[in-house]
């Protein structure tokens, strides 16, 4: 867990998971720094990190290249008072999903294949202010507003299939 103005603590109710199983997963965020922050609230992102991790980012991820984009749908956030601690519960579909534009540019989905002992993680995305537009560049001033706070580890086991 890194220092940031939140803390995440995750935990799932099982353990174990059948394929294509949905994950439950919870998870507790307190505010540790003295003014509120803004929690984003939806656009989560399932992301398998290697055979052995998985990573659900809720927030916009960082954009690492230059992307075009027909609109921008700002997420919905929600406002934790500083010291105040309040719980949410995710359901996810499994296994992971994914797609990529083929050489003809059509879109493909894919499931992600995993299974196995998984380390599970959660990261955050929060402001410390209201999201408010400024330019004629939404997600980039979004993804430049937004920091992220990361979980504890929670290991999970996923049925083959």
């Amino acid at each position: 867990m890194t220092m940031t103005d939140v803390t995440i603590q995750l935990s799932t109710p099982k353990s174990k998971i059948a394929h294509k199983e949905p994950l439950k997963v919870h998870y507790e965020v307190t505010n540790t720094s003295s003014g509120d922050v803004h929690l984003v609230r939806d656009n989560y992102v399932l992301r398998k990190q290697s055979n052995t991790e998985l990573k659900v980012v809720i927030g916009i991820p960082p954009v690492t290249v230059d992307l075009d984009y027909y609109r921008f749908v700002q997420p919905k956030t929600e406002v934790l008072g500083a010291g105040q601690t309040r719980a949410f519960d995710l359901g996810l579909d499994m296994p992971p999903r994914d797609s990529e534009i083929d050489a003809k540019d059509r879109l493909r989905e894919f499931e992600v294949p995993l299974s196995g002992d998984i380390d599970l993680v959660l990261e955050l995305g929060y402001g410390l202010a209201p999201f408010k537009v400024q330019r004629q560049d939404p997600l980039y001033e979004f993804v430049a507003w937004q920091r992220f706070a990361t979980s504890n580890s929670v290991r999970i086991t996923i049925a083959p299939p």
